[in-house]
């Protein structure tokens, strides 16, 4: 979780880092598994945060790349450091730079998911999404959520299956099944029964 983008902001967190150490470990990652997604946390409107801090979060967030992220506005805790700062960001301002924030990784997110149009990848099948049509629901290695149209009378529930990405979503993708369960990679556990205790 980078949190901000801002050196002044980070040592205000008390961060033990700055955002130039933070892009090094990005790239570092990026070039070491080709095709890693990255996901943050981030808080707005810390106390001291001025606009051209809040500019350099948003460069941070388009240059690392993330697709998802957690975004947060800053609100007073108790026995915190920073309860002692202040809380001297407007809330409506707190509101425009989440919401700025949330546009940036939307577009990063798009763009992403658009790419993976054509695509296979394998993903865990979590369970039915839509009955009717045969649909079911999972997650890609990279945590995407992936809806996928198995064969009729398939129930891939619980196996790891190629899928051919045909559809991009807003936060999700579509896709059909290029090939039957990969064994040996996730199989349905069987439920245990526990004994049931008595109150005596």
């Amino acid at each position: 979780p980078v949190q901000s983008g801002s050196d002044a902001v980070l040592r205000r967190m008390s961060r033990r880092y700055t955002s130039a150490e933070y892009l090094e470990r990005v790239r570092a990652l990026q070039a070491a598994a080709p095709g890693l997604t990255l996901s943050t946390d981030l808080i707005v409107g810390f106390p001291g945060e001025t606009d051209a801090d809040f500019e350099e979060t948003l460069s941070l967030v388009r240059e690392a790349g993330f697709v998802a992220a957690f975004c947060f506005k800053y609100s007073e805790r108790p026995f915190t450091p920073a309860q002692k700062m202040g809380d001297d960001v407007p809330e409506e301002t707190k509101s425009a730079r989440i919401q700025a924030l949330f546009d940036v990784v939307a577009i990063q997110q798009t763009a992403h998911l658009n790419a993976l149009v054509g695509t296979t990848q394998h993903v865990l099948i979590e369970g039915p999404n839509d009955a009717s049509i045969h649909r079911f629901s999972g997650r890609s290695a990279r945590h995407e959520i992936v809806h996928v149209e198995a064969p009729a009378g398939v129930d891939p529930t619980g196996t790891i299956v190629e899928v051919t990405i045909e559809k991009a979503f807003q936060h999700s993708l579509l896709g059909v099944m290029a090939g039957a369960s990969l064994p040996g990679r996730a199989q349905p556990r069987k439920r245990r029964k526990l004994p049931l205790l008595s109150e005596g």
